[in-house]
């Protein structure tokens, strides 16, 4: 339900990107059953994190398009 990947140009030393498969066009059309989807991003951040050996105090930027 979620994809990672490496950014091609990255801003910092570890820049991975987080996406859901599912395509939402805006923040404004989440919907209450996108509630677990977005947990699924957050706890895939978590895991490359960790995979990467990141500490815990590292940034997450989500971008959204209204």
């Amino acid at each position: 339900s979620v994809l990672a990947f490496k950014d091609i140009n990255p801003q910092m030393p570890v820049h991975i990107i987080v996406i859901p498969k599912k395509h939402i066009k805006s923040i404004a059309d989440l919907t209450i059953e996108d509630e677990a989807l977005i947990g699924k991003i957050f706890t895939a951040i978590n895991k490359i994190a960790k995979d990467l050996n990141i500490s815990d105090h590292y940034p997450v930027i989500v971008t959204v398009k209204f």
